[in-house]
């Protein structure tokens, strides 16, 4: 479960990186095209066509990406509910196991006090038995020392 949770955390950085990544590269093909189309020794008509161009294939670049990244953030959404899913059934097995080994212990030492009552009565009648027969020495004893 750790291993899962590091492996987010993983992949969550490189798709951090890889989005700056993206942002970075879109910025600077945008200034680039913006520096080019400025210094290039063309029209005012031609530029302004040129630039409205390269505005329609950034803004289509654009979609296309946040696009990508709308599709990564659902597969992204569906993974973590599928690991706190995962994650919650085995913390109910998990409890199921414990509820069950709670139940052995009960019963287990249920037998154990049960056969540690039966004991302590052999115990004691034994005890008693071999009390009588004690008295019963010691008066005899007494009796042949008078």
């Amino acid at each position: 479960m750790f291993n899962k949770m590091k492996d987010k955390i993983v992949a969550k950085q490189k798709k951090d990186r890889a989005k700056k990544f993206f942002i970075g590269a879109a910025l600077g093909s945008l200034i680039g095209s913006v520096v080019g189309v400025l210094f290039a020794p063309k029209a005012g008509k031609e530029t302004r066509e040129d630039l409205k161009e390269k505005a329609k294939t950034i803004e289509e670049s654009a979609k296309l990406k946040i696009e990508e990244k709308i599709e990564e953030a659902k597969e992204k959404a569906e993974e973590m509910k599928a690991l706190k899913d995962d994650a919650l059934e085995e913390v109910k097995e998990g409890a199921e196991d414990v509820k069950e080994s709670l139940k052995d212990m009960k019963s287990e030492t249920k037998e154990k006090v049960e056969d540690i009552k039966e004991k302590g009565k052999e115990t004691s009648k034994e005890v008693k038995k071999e009390a009588k027969e004690t008295a019963k020495e010691v008066k005899k004893e007494a009796k042949k020392a008078k």
